[in-house]
């Protein structure tokens, strides 16, 4: 008579010894004996188990943090501004010198440059809110709109900006803006 596959099978698990720690005991209830766990008072302690930033070593491999699933993301801050770029990024428990938790600064190589900055007429984006020399910028002048050309515009039609509107000028004053003369 010939051994189907099954009875096969079911002989090699007959022959094959129990291993030792099968039942040995498991304090926590992890699934790992008290003589393989490195913690067998703590379920989340065992060998294999994610590292987490918690200053113990949970996988068991006898070192601590290392790479944990919890890793708070930072940004180098170049510039010392509060404010990273994405140029210098770091994973860790805790915040390395020179790096922050925010990565929204437009340039970290100028202090005064990052989000929330004055403006300034500077043909840059210091506020990082994509535009350039904005007519809340701190060293704007007032444009006075000239109607006639004649380089003099009228008080009350002011604009303020970095670089003068078309039809505006520097100076106001004019008492008819309908006649250059």
């Amino acid at each position: 008579m010939r051994a189907t596959p099954l009875v096969l099978i079911s002989l090699l698990f007959v022959s094959c010894p129990e291993p030792e720690l099968y039942n040995a005991p498991d304090s926590d209830g992890d699934g790992w004996s008290d003589e393989l766990d490195c913690d067998d008072t703590d379920a989340a302690v065992y060998p294999g188990a994610d590292e987490l930033c918690d200053e113990l070593d949970n996988d068991c491999d006898d070192a601590i943090d290392e790479s944990p699933v919890d890793a708070d993301t930072w940004y180098g801050d170049s510039d010392g501004d509060g404010h990273g770029g994405d140029t210098f990024v770091e994973l860790g428990c805790t915040r390395p010198d020179g790096f922050v938790a925010l990565s929204d600064d437009c340039n970290d190589l100028d202090p005064g440059t990052y989000p929330g900055a004055e403006e300034s007429c500077d043909g840059a984006d210091n506020d990082c809110d994509g535009e350039v020399d904005e007519e809340d910028a701190v060293d704007a002048w007032d444009w006075y709109f000239d109607g006639d050309g004649d380089g003099w515009g009228v008080s009350d039609d002011v604009a303020t900006a970095c670089e003068a509107p078309r039809d505006y000028v520097a100076h106001d004053g004019d008492c008819d803006d309908a006649d250059p003369a």
